[in-house]
């Protein structure tokens, strides 16, 4: 493991994946690669969906950053993002000045609901 990695590790919350029926569809049907399926695992273990805490945001890791974590180039990890995004795979929004990413099933309807502040306000906008 390089040591660029290694710090990425510790950061992830292995809260268990949760798969959506479609992803698998489109993976079998040739719309996303296995490298997007890793990308959108790693995104959504990097959402923090406990709305108790001040850390309850999504994913705000760089292209580089996740880049390292599948193996890729920053430039590739860009164009799946917003590819991604396309397919609504991705939300995709700005808060403070950030890239925040969240997936669609990284958090219940009830958990986007009970989040306080300016970020829930600004999540809620850009899911729908």
């Amino acid at each position: 493991m390089t040591e660029l990695l290694k710090p990425c590790y510790k950061l992830w919350d292995f809260r268990g994946q949760y798969t959506p029926a479609r992803l698998f569809q489109l993976g079998r049907a040739g719309h996303i690669t296995f490298s997007d399926f890793l990308l959108l695992s790693i995104i959504n273990s990097n959402v923090h969906p406990d709305s108790s805490k001040r850390s309850a945001m999504g994913c705000f890791a760089s292209n580089a950053y996740l880049g390292a974590s599948i193996n890729t180039h920053p430039v590739y990890v860009s164009r799946r993002i917003s590819y991604l995004a396309k397919k609504g795979l991705i939300i995709l929004f700005k808060f403070q000045g950030r890239r925040m990413l969240e997936l669609e099933w990284s958090r219940t309807a009830e958990e986007r609901a009970s989040l306080e502040g300016s970020y829930g306000k600004v999540l809620r906008k850009a899911y729908r």
